[in-house]
């Protein structure tokens, strides 16, 4: 929910691409259990054009003030489209096939890179699984014509 005091200031919005839109700031600090110890922080920028929510990667709040829009359009990330987390749930789907599973959670992961959220984070796990999977393909696909080679002769 945003109030009258919450802190705005002009960004260039990655989810509408409208330039010196303004937007509302908040921040998440992130603690360890009942400590005061910080393990970190989020910035987030809601666009007052389209009410989409993007985030600073990278930079606190306080950081956010005095620079200009296109100094923190260096820093804001937009959220994924639905392209983009549709391609991440297919790659988390098919990440086991070892080719075909790589190149889907390749392509997931060029579409989500630039994103924030759980599509990005599902794209890299993907990634990550179809790695093995491909280097296991890639060896049996090399290994087995040979050892039908040696078995007939």
């Amino acid at each position: 929910m945003s109030d009258a005091n919450d802190p705005t200031t002009a960004i260039h919005c990655p989810a509408c691409h409208e330039r010196d839109v303004l937007a509302t700031l908040r921040e998440d600090v992130w603690y360890l259990g009942p400590t005061a110890w910080i393990l970190g922080r989020e910035c987030y920028a809601k666009c007052s054009r389209c009410g989409k929510e993007s985030m600073f990667y990278g930079v606190t709040l306080a950081e956010v003030f005095g620079q200009t829009a296109d100094e923190l359009s260096a820093h804001l990330v937009g959220p994924a489209s639905a392209r983009a987390q549709t391609m991440a749930a297919i790659a988390l789907l098919t990440c086991f096939l070892p080719i075909i599973g790589f190149l889907l959670a390749r392509k997931a992961w060029r579409l989500n890179r630039n994103a924030h959220g759980l599509s990005k984070q599902t794209s890299m796990a993907a990634l990550i699984v179809s790695i093995p999977m491909l280097i296991s393909g890639l060896f049996a696909l090399i290994l087995i014509p040979v050892l039908l080679l040696l078995k007939a002769t």
